[in-house]
């Protein structure tokens, strides 16, 4: 072994005191691509469910996602085809863990109606951990008791979660990227392994969106990490008329969409569909899009529907959904979207939630204002003022300021405004360049003495 050899020895060990020991390192595993197999994809349903990966099957509610379930599951455990495919297969076990239906008044019913194998279906009740215990809902944590259920089933072929919300649990933020990442990835480590089909029922948001996918409700990662994902809708001309559409297909090309029926026989499939695919089917006609605007507002409604959120998780969720940044403020200002700084200086964030009609703040039926109370300023920094205080009174006070300074010989005053967008962007320095507050500190100080407003920076720990 030449000197050099023996450096690169040594330093492949750790070391203690200077010296090689032989406690282990972590080490990047990083095989040569020259050595991975390859190997075709297997379909549990040609070009639209695949073994061995998550694929999301979404709708709005009422149209038929359990039912569409169960009727997959039905093909599975018979052994039966789905549309499209040829010939039978060798039949296999279902696992159906269910968080809205009740098995003995809805699940079994359906699945008699469907045709079933019953001996093939299990529905999940829970999870126990020692014998004697009470059972706990299955969740992300329980991957390891999966991994048991496929060694004692090697016939299991298809795991459905319905909805995956649900499974996910409360814990979770399922509007952050990271967060559903994580709950996620072991299961499709598992689906990996064990070449299990894994469906994740999903409900759709119940605002509008510039493409199907992206109404997907939560987190983009949702629509990121599956590998084909399923839209459940009806023919907006005819609400009689149902069809799945194959919306994302990173494995194959594009299915045709498929027409079904429900009715009390059950659940019926009625053919290719030429005249619908996802886009129909999620309410966007070709011809009329719905625009950015709407698109963002709609978004803003629904991630704070349930209440205050961090501005920056909201930020990078839109950036997710291909929403523009610029797109998304503006949308927050016609919303009239309230602001809240917590705290100062490192480790504060803000927070973005609607309006309160009969709240403290501003009433937008009557645009009247009750003043929040005055917080300390912090003077490092640009300043921007909260959209709950930038009301229609903020522009007179203004207006009244820049007229005093500028009859004072302030050549910094600055111009008169027309709406309270305006005075916001001024606080900001964004309407005239960076400002850097020193030079507004008076104005600011008197406006704050008039109108009890809050002053903030509106970005998450900024100074």
């Amino acid at each position: 072994m030449n000197g050099r050899d023996k450096l690169a020895a040594m330093r492949a060990q750790p070391v203690e005191g200077g010296r090689p020991t032989d406690k282990a390192t972590p080490a990047i595993v990083a095989p040569k691509l020259s050595t991975v197999r390859p190997a075709d994809v297997r379909w549990l349903w040609g070009g639209r469910i695949p073994y061995g990966k998550l694929t999301v099957v979404a709708g709005d509610p009422g149209v038929g996602k359990s039912y569409l379930t169960l009727a997959v599951a039905a093909a599975v455990t018979r052994g039966a085809p789905l549309p499209g495919d040829d010939g039978q297969r060798e039949p296999g076990r279902v696992l159906l863990a269910s968080y809205e239906d009740e098995p003995a008044d809805t699940l079994r019913p359906r699945a008699d109606l469907l045709g079933v194998d019953l001996d093939r279906c299990h529905v999940v009740e829970g999870v126990l951990d020692r014998p004697g215990d009470k059972p706990h809902p299955f969740g992300p944590a329980d991957v390891e008791a999966l991994a048991g259920s496929v060694a004692r089933h090697p016939d299991l072929r298809l795991l459905v979660l319905d909805p995956v919300a649900a499974w996910i649990g409360a814990g979770v933020d399922t509007y952050r990227d990271n967060e559903v990442r994580a709950a996620l990835d072991g299961l499709r480590l598992l689906a990996a392994e064990h070449g299990l089909a894994v469906l994740l029922v999903m409900h759709m948001r119940k605002s509008g969106a510039a493409n199907a996918l992206a109404r997907l409700s939560g987190s983009g990662a949702y629509g990121q990490l599956v590998r084909s994902a399923l839209l459940a809708g009806r023919d907006p001309d005819d609400d009689s008329r149902c069809a799945l559409a194959h919306t994302k297909h990173n494995l194959a090309p594009r299915q045709p969409t498929i027409g079904y029926r429900i009715d009390d026989h059950g659940l019926t499939w009625t053919g290719e569909v030429a005249d619908l695919d996802g886009e129909r089917l999620a309410g966007h006609d070709p011809d009329d899009r719905q625009t950015q605007r709407g698109e963002a507002e709609a978004f803003l409604r629904d991630v704070l529907a349930d209440g205050p959120r961090k501005a920056s998780d909201i930020q990078a969720t839109a950036e997710a959904h291909d929403l523009a940044a610029s797109t998304v403020k503006n949308a927050k200002k016609r919303l009239g979207v309230l602001t809240e700084r917590h705290g100062f200086g490192p480790g504060s964030y803000v927070t973005w939630s609607l309006p309160v009609i009969d709240g403290p703040h501003r009433d937008h039926r009557d645009h009247t204002y009750t003043p929040d109370p005055m917080v300390p300023m912090d003077e490092s920094g640009p300043y921007a003022v909260t959209e709950r205080n930038a009301d229609l009174a903020w522009v007179g006070q203004w207006n009244e300021a820049a007229q005093a300074r500028q009859r004072d010989g302030d050549a910094t005053a600055t111009t008169q405004v027309s709406d309270p967008d305006q005075v916001a962007d001024e606080h900001a320095g964004s309407a005239s360049g960076a400002v850097d507050g020193s030079g507004f500190d008076d104005a600011l100080r008197l406006l704050e003495a008039e109108l009890g407003a809050e002053v903030i920076d509106d970005q998450d720990g900024a100074a």
